[in-house]
């Protein structure tokens, strides 16, 4: 997996390509769990480009959600597309994450 990185105000914004499987876990937490110790008030992490996530790659999802929650940081998938979305839809973590789209995003938390 890929990761390049936004930052702008209080805002860190992350854009992953590639799969999210257990083999691209270390490079996700070493990218974006640093984060949770600035002094940011949103982390957005954009997925238009995620083609597939396994459960590996779901339970690093949860848990830096529950860790932005716990610093009241707010979290928001963005774009996430086609299979991940009906796999996260399927287990009922669509209504765990703030979901959003990348132009509501960029208007409300990167202008």
């Amino acid at each position: 997996m890929n990761i390049e990185t936004i930052s702008r105000n209080n805002t860190k914004l992350y854009y992953l390509k590639g799969d999210f499987t257990i083999t691209s876990l270390q490079d996700f937490q070493d990218n974006v769990f640093p984060v949770l110790n600035e002094p940011i008030e949103i982390l957005g992490i954009n997925m238009a480009e995620v083609s597939f996530i396994d459960s590996s790659g779901i339970g690093k999802l949860v848990q830096i959600a529950n860790l932005s929650k716990g610093k009241n940081i707010k979290m928001f998938l963005i774009d996430i597309q086609g299979r991940v979305f009906q796999l996260l839809k399927s287990v009922r973590l669509d209504s765990f994450f703030s979901i959003t789209d990348k132009h509501s995003f960029a208007e409300k938390y990167l202008v």
